[in-house]
C-alpha cells in the first residue's frame, strides 16, 4: 500500500508564493522574482526566525504583488500570527497600485505608502520587524549588485530614482537600529555602501528641499529649524570626532614612546 507524503508548511508556502508571483522577475532584470522571497526565508532562519517567520518571508510580498485575495489564503493555510507578519511586511495591494497608472501618480501614491510604511514600524513586534529588516537587507544587497554590474543607471527603474531610494533605505534602517532589530547593523552597513556606490554619502538637504516643494509656510518654517538643528548636531559630532581623534594621536605617541624606551632597555 503507497503512503501518502505530506507536504510540510513551508513547501506549502513556496508554493503559494510561486503561485502569486508567477510571471514575474525582479525589478529592471530577467531573475525570477521567487528568488526574492527565498532569499528572505533563508536571512530570516540565519538570524534566528523560527518557522512561521520563515514562512512569512516567503509570502511577504504576496498580498502586495499577487493581490488582496492572498491575505484570506494565507490565513487559512498558515494562520493569523503569519498573515499579521506579511501584513506588517505589505505597504500596499497590488489592486491599490493598478490605481496609480501615470507617473505622478506613481510617485505621489510611493510617497504616501513609503511614509506610511515607516510610520508603523515604531510600532511593529519585534517578530514582524526581522522578518522586514531580512526583506530590506536582501533588497539593499541586489541594488549593490547591479550598481556594481551596471552602473547608477540602475536608480532609473525605481519610481523615485536615486534620492528616493537611499532616502527610503536608510529612513527604514534609522528605525530598525532603534529597534535593535538583529539584522539591522548589517543592513546599515550595506545601505552606506549603497550611498557610496550610488556617489551619495548623504544628502538631506536636497531630500529637504524636495519635501519643502509640497509644504505651506509653516511646514517650510518648521523644516527649516529642523535642518538647523541637524546642522548643529552635525557640527556637535564633528568637534568630537576631531577630539577623540587628537586624543587617539597622543595615545599613539605615548605608546611608540613606551616601545622605544622598552627596545632602549633591552639592547
Amino acid at each position: 500500500m503507497k503512503s501518502t507524503k505530506v507536504a510540510s508548511p513551508f513547501s506549502k508556502a513556496l508554493a503559494l508564493a510561486e503561485a502569486a508571483h508567477h510571471g514575474q522577475s525582479r525589478k529592471g532584470t530577467n531573475l525570477p522574482y521567487i528568488l526574492h522571497p527565498l532569499a528572505v526565508a533563508s536571512l530570516v532562519i540565519e538570524y534566528g526566525g523560527d518557522q512561521e517567520q520563515a514562512i512569512a518571508g516567503l509570502l511577504h510580498d504576496a498580498v502586495e504583488d499577487g493581490g488582496q485575495r492572498y491575505a484570506g489564503i494565507i490565513r487559512d493555510e498558515f494562520g493569523a500570527r503569519v498573515l499579521s507578519l506579511v501584513e506588517a511586511c505589505t505597504d500596499g495591494t497590488r489592486e491599490r497600485k493598478e490605481q496609480a497608472s501615470e507617473p505622478a501618480a506613481r510617485k505621489k501614491d510611493w510617497e504616501a505608502r513609503k511614509l506610511g510604511y515607516i510610520n508603523r514600524l515604531s510600532q511593529e513586534s519585534p517578530d514582524a520587524l526581522l522578518v522586514t529588516a531580512c526583506d530590506k537587507l536582501h533588497n539593499v544587497r541586489s541594488i549593490i549588485a547591479d550598481v556594481q554590474a551596471h552602473g547608477v543607471g540602475v536608480f532609473d527603474r525605481f519610481t523615485t530614482g536615486r534620492d528616493g531610494t537611499l532616502w527610503y533605505y536608510g529612513a527604514v534602517c534609522k528605525v530598525l537600529l532603534e529597534r535593535r532589530v538583529p539584522p539591522a547593523a548589517t543592513l546599515a552597513d550595506e545601505v552606506s555602501r549603497l550611498r557610496e556606490l550610488a556617489g551619495s554619502p548623504d544628502e538631506p538637504l536636497a531630500l529637504a528641499e524636495a519635501l519643502a516643494s509640497q509644504l505651506d509656510t509653516e511646514g517650510k518654517s518648521q523644516l527649516t529649524a529642523l535642518l538647523d538643528g541637524l546642522d548643529a548636531r552635525i557640527q556637535r559630532a564633528l568637534a568630537i570626532a576631531a577630539r577623540s581623534l587628537s586624543e587617539l594621536s597622543a595615545c599613539q605617541q605615548t605608546l611608540i614612546g613606551l616601545r622605544l624606551q622598552s627596545a632602549s632597555h633591552s639592547r
